[in-house]
């Protein structure tokens, strides 16, 4: 009894409240998680790339441990087998992102380079030419992106004998090259001479998102849990004399 309300639950809703709270609470709580997944790994990253610059070769041992860290290598250019990524967007402009394979000296080791961006021009390909005499880049060691799952066939989506592609595919490019490449990336520092437009790596925690989901979900549990009460007080009629 609740002064001129009295609360009469039905047992099916406050079922449906429980399982409905149940789930509004846990997905709160697993943003809230996400939030601090995403800061830990943000400050790791920052972490691995303050390390000691690294002379990555062939005799290097798992270099993939070596991720998020600033890593140097002496070798060419394989200009030849240059690929550019399409519908790349910088500054709310379209363009291409350049990754040229770059051949370790005295190995067979290939690591693809993103050497940058560059932007779409109305005449034809953007001029992207980079020397293939030796040299030495610099960059941070990164994993290849995932190709979206509902792309079947990757071959599909390039364009320009082979030059300009949608969606990049390790194993596709394997394939065209006839070589093997790493299963990483090397995005080329902004410092180095010969690259396109790049940024300096920022390690910023993009946690907004996951703690206003978090608001969101636990602001569903209080409405359900107004609704409930809404629905479940009844009001007693009065009776004079």
């Amino acid at each position: 009894m609740l002064g001129q309300y009295q609360f009469k639950p039905n047992v099916y809703a406050l079922l449906t409240l429980f399982l409905l709270c149940s789930v509004f609470i846990r997905l709160g709580l697993w943003q809230l998680e996400r939030a601090i997944e995403v800061t830990q790994e943000v400050e790791g990253q920052k972490q691995s790339f303050d390390k000691q610059l690294i002379a990555l070769s062939s005799d290097t041992v798992d270099p993939s441990s070596l991720l998020n860290q600033r890593v140097s290598l002496t070798g060419h250019f394989l200009v030849d087998d240059q690929i550019l990524k399409d519908n790349v967007r910088r500054n709310s402009k379209i363009g291409y992102k350049v990754l040229t394979p770059f051949r370790v000296q005295n190995s067979q080791l290939t690591i693809l380079v993103n050497q940058g961006w560059v932007q779409k021009t109305q005449s034809g390909l953007p001029d992207t030419t980079v020397p293939d005499t030796l040299m030495t880049i610099t960059g941070v060691i990164k994993l290849f992106g995932i190709t979206p799952y509902m792309i079947q066939k990757p071959e599909d989506s390039l364009s320009h004998n082979g030059k300009v592609w949608l969606y990049f595919d390790a194993a596709l490019f394997e394939k065209l090259k006839q070589y093997p490449i790493a299963k990483f990336t090397l995005d080329q520092l902004p410092t180095d001479q010969y690259g396109f437009l790049r940024n300096e790596p920022i390690f910023k925690a993009d946690t907004g998102k996951h703690y206003s989901y978090a608001i969101q979900w636990f602001g569903f549990t209080i409405f359900a849990c107004i609704i409930f009460l809404y629905f479940n007080l009844k009001s007693i009629p009065r009776h004079d004399g």
